[in-house]
């Protein structure tokens, strides 16, 4: 299993009911609670979550961190994911990696309700990073090569 670590910041679900009203946002700035919630805003936590600097205020550590203490939040996507329309949107800066390493890592968000299952992972074989959506099994399928993703910069993530 490949060592992964990423900064996560201003993780934003714009699943939006309009273009300007999201239903979740949580920007990170050393904390977990997100700032808005339709549903249920307790962030879920294994471990204490660890905040480095962002590219505006604080960033949340996700990932296997160098103790090789899993780091991660997760939140109820009930009320807090619109399944039928809207935008997940995030910036990711790697900390020990590149965007054509290869081996395991971490996906970068994950969501599932009865048979619906959204997933933003990079896939260890190759340099992709795939958007999952659909019934497991039946996946709809996008993907982006982050080939040129140097360790130490920022990237702006977006799935519509």
């Amino acid at each position: 299993m490949k060592r992964c670590i990423f900064v996560l910041a201003v993780l934003l679900f714009t699943c939006l009911l309009s273009a300007s009203d999201p239903v979740f946002y949580c920007n990170f700035d050393d904390t977990a609670e997100p700032q808005m919630a339709a549903g249920d805003k307790t962030p879920k936590l294994e471990v204490q979550p660890k905040f480095e600097q962002g590219i505006r205020g604080r960033a949340l550590l996700v990932g296997m961190d160098a103790d090789k203490t899993r780091r991660g939040v997760s939140y109820s996507n009930e009320k807090n994911l619109n399944w039928t329309q809207g935008a997940i949107s995030f910036w990711v800066k790697p900390v020990n990696w590149k965007g054509s390493d290869t081996g395991f890592f971490a996906p970068f968000f994950t969501a599932g309700a009865g048979k619906n299952y959204f997933l933003i992972y990079k896939y260890p074989v190759g340099e992709t990073l795939y958007f999952m959506r659909g019934e497991l099994g039946f996946w709809l399928f996008s993907q982006y090569r982050p080939g040129e993703w140097k360790s130490g910069e920022w990237h702006h993530v977006v799935c519509l």
